[in-house]
C-alpha cells in the first residue's frame, strides 16, 4: 500500500518535513494490520520547564487499523515529549492523550524501548472492550490484548511489525 501510494497509509508515514516514526504491524488474520505513527521533530525541540519535568512542543500520535484493505479504526492523540529536569542528554518519554476527551480516553506511552497504546470501544454486542497494544522497538514484535469488561474475558494476539519509511518521490 506504501508503494501504491495509498493516501491513508502515506498520511501515517509521511511527516511533512517532520521526523515521523511509523510501524506497520500484521495480525495473524487474513489481510488485517494496524499502523502506529508519531512525530518528534528534533529541529524544533524547545524544552520548557514545567514542575519537575522539562516539556517540549506539541506533537501527534496516530493509530489506524485496516481490514480487507479498508480503514476499520482510527485514533488521534495529542503527544507531549517529557524529560526530567537536569537530564537534557537523556531520551525523552512521550505521553499522548485522546484528542476527543472521551469518557475512557485513549492513551499512549513511548520510550526508547516500547510503544504502548490503550483505548476502548463498544464491540458488536455493545459491550465495552479495552485494547492494550505493546510494540517492542528492538524486536519489532507486538502483543495486542483485548479485555471485555462484562465477561471479565481477556485474550491476546501476537505478531510482527516493520518500521516504515516514507517512499521516495
Amino acid at each position: 500500500m506504501v508503494n501504491a501510494k495509498d493516501k491513508d497509509i502515506l498520511s501515517l508515514v509521511d511527516g511533512n518535513g517532520e521526523y515521523k516514526y511509523s510501524y506497520a504491524c500484521f495480525l495473524k488474520k487474513d489481510d488485517e494490520f494496524f499502523v502506529v505513527s508519531f512525530t518528534q521533530d528534533q529541529s524544533k525541540v524547545m524544552w520548557e520547564e514545567k514542575e519537575n519535568l522539562l516539556v517540549d512542543s506539541f506533537e501527534m500520535f496516530q493509530y489506524a487499523k485496516f481490514k480487507n484493505g479498508v480503514s476499520d479504526d482510527y485514533q488521534l492523540l495529542n503527544l507531549t515529549w517529557r524529560k526530567r529536569r537536569g537530564a537534557l542528554n537523556e531520551a525523552a518519554m512521550g505521553e499522548a492523550t485522546d484528542v476527543h476527551k472521551s469518557e475512557k480516553p485513549a492513551r499512549a506511552l513511548i520510550d526508547e524501548s516500547e510503544i504502548g497504546l490503550t483505548y476502548s470501544f463498544k464491540n458488536v454486542s455493545g459491550v465495552d472492550t479495552d485494547v492494550n497494544i505493546q510494540i517492542r522497538r528492538s524486536t519489532l514484535k507486538y502483543v495486542m490484548t483485548f479485555s471485555v469488561e462484562k465477561d471479565h474475558a481477556q485474550f491476546s494476539e501476537l505478531g510482527s511489525c516493520v518500521k516504515l519509511a516514507s517512499p521516495k518521490t
